[in-house]
Order: C-alpha cells, then sequence, then structure tokens
C-alpha cells in the first residue's frame, strides 16, 4: 500500500503527481487544472508564508516556479562561478581548472569538482524541506532547471548521471528519491543517461547526527549494488566521467564516499552537481 501523504491545504493533490510528459493532451489538462487551483485557492510562499496569487505572481505560478514570492526569491544568494572546486567555498583569484582554496589544496579529495547553485538558507532551505518531507514532488523539475541553467555546459561534459541513494525505508515512506528525480529532469534537459549504481545501507539520516559523526558514518554507507544474483554487480558501461547529484552538501562526506566508490569501480573523473551549499560557521 502506497505511503499517504499529507498536502497543505491550500496545494491541490494533483501537483505532486508524477507528470507524464509523454502525453501532450494529459498536460495540456493538467496545466488547465493548476492555473484554476491556482487562482481559485493562491499558494502560499515557501518562505513568508504570503500568498501566491496568480494575478500578482505570474499566471499559474509560472513566475514563481520555487514556489517563492518576488521578495523572497531577491533573497536568494545564486553561486558564482569563482569558488573551490572541492569544497565550493568562495575564492579570491580568477576561476580555472586548476581554482582550489588554500585548506583543499592540501586534502586528497575524491570529487574532481563541486557545482552548487545556492546557499542552504532561508528561504531556500525552506524549499528544499518542503520538496523532501513535505510531498512538494512537483519540486524536483524546477529545481533541477536551476542546475541546468547555471551549469548547463559542464554537465553536458558528463558521460552518465549517477544519484546519491536514499536507503529503501526513507524511500518507501517518502514515496521518492530526491536526487533521483532531480537526475530525472536532468537527464531529459541533456539526454544524458541516469544510472542507479550506488545503495545505501541503514544507518540514521545525515541531517540528525553531528558534522564528525556525519563523516564516519559516510565512510560505510554505500555499497555497490549487485544485479542479476550475487557477484553480477552494475557496470558504469564505460561512463568514464560521472556527473554525482544530491540535494544539498554540508560535509561533503556523502559525496566524497560515493565519489571513492564510483572510482573504484571504472570512473575516472567525478563531478557533484548539489543545489544547496551549508556555508561554514562563522569563526
Amino acid at each position: 500500500m502506497p505511503p499517504v501523504t499529507d498536502y497543505p491545504h491550500n496545494i491541490h493533490p494533483s501537483r505532486a503527481t508524477r507528470s507524464r510528459e509523454d502525453s501532450p493532451w494529459l498536460a495540456f489538462c493538467q496545466r488547465l487544472v493548476r492555473d484554476v487551483m491556482d487562482f481559485a485557492l493562491p499558494s502560499a510562499c515557501l518562505g513568508c508564508e504570503n500568498d501566491l496569487h496568480p494575478l500578482l505572481e505570474g499566471r499559474g505560478g509560472s513566475q514563481t516556479p520555487l514556489r517563492l514570492c518576488r521578495q523572497c526569491r531577491s533573497l536568494l544568494k545564486r553561486h558564482g562561478p569563482v569558488r573551490c572546486r572541492h569544497c565550493a567555498r568562495p575564492v579570491a583569484h580568477t576561476p580555472s581548472p586548476s581554482r582550489t582554496c588554500s585548506p583543499c589544496s592540501r586534502s586528497n579529495s575524491a570529487l574532481d569538482d563541486l557545482l552548487t547553485c545556492f546557499d542552504y538558507r532561508e528561504p531556500f532551505d525552506q524549499v528544499i524541506r518542503a520538496f523532501k518531507f513535505g510531498g512538494f514532488r512537483v519540486l524536483a523539475k524546477p529545481l533541477a532547471r536551476e542546475i541546468w541553467d547555471l551549469h548547463a555546459e559542464r554537465l553536458n561534459q558528463a558521460d552518465v548521471f549517477v544519484p546519491v541513494p536514499s536507503h529503501w525505508k526513507r524511500q518507501l515512506g517518502r514515496g521518492f528519491n530526491p536526487p533521483y528525480e532531480i537526475a530525472r529532469h536532468l537527464g531529459r534537459l541533456s539526454q544524458k543517461p541516469v544510472r542507479q549504481p550506488l545503495q545505501r545501507l541503514a544507518g540514521p539520516p545525515q541531517s540528525k547526527v553531528a558534522l564528525d559523526q556525519r563523516r564516519r558514518n559516510a565512510r560505510r554507507a554505500f555499497v555497490w549494488r549487485n544485479r542479476r544474483g550475487p557477484g553480477r554487480g552494475w557496470s558504469l558501461e564505460g561512463a568514464s566521467r560521472v556527473l554525482l547529484i544530491d540535494d544539498v552538501t554540508t560535509t561533503r562526506a556523502t559525496l566524497e564516499s560515493c565519489a571513492r566508490l564510483l572510482k573504484r569501480h571504472g570512473a575516472q573523473r567525478v563531478t557533484a552537481a548539489c543545489l544547496g551549499w551549508t556555508p561554514p560557521p562563522d569563526p
């Protein structure tokens, strides 16, 4: 029996269902229903909870794809290209393939590059929480578009997209795996294949444990998936350049663990793409 999701009172449940983009007629009907519902029952901004009325914010919410009002969207801190390629901290020098901050220049990172979009703080953190925990699966497409608009050239250099996996129990309870939904839409935009060779083992969610514990947990959190019986695992099938996709990065422990596993199974280069980047605490 599929999990029951509690939707906010002013969000029609049809918005959280999977869009069947292969049917133009169904897509038209869904847009028509969405526009009528947006007019009759305006959505609430995920940041300030004010109404997103279509007459003020754009017909059918077209100007608010992340369900943020104009004022809240203006508070988003979009990332530029001048960031460390390993940890995404802002760096002072001109962007180049070798851009690295001082701490990362002394580390041995399995990640060859880290692409990020926004600081993970208000109001963007509310968008991610609604997407992951609030039943707003419909946000996957506009969130993927944010990554694409900012990093399309770099994404096109990858051979295959690999989402960070969720444990099957959490995926069952949530109804979907957020990184996979992002990867699926990015695959459509780029015409790149999406593979799921990684499997997550049981353990506490990273968001529920301390930073040091996250690093220790991540080292043993992932294994390579078996397919068609024991000993016959997934293959990257000659894809040497992998794009690893996650929603938020804080310590990079999850990304590092997945990158090392991917390289042990044939990846030559692993680039990670994340929507949210958690700034380090102020000293």
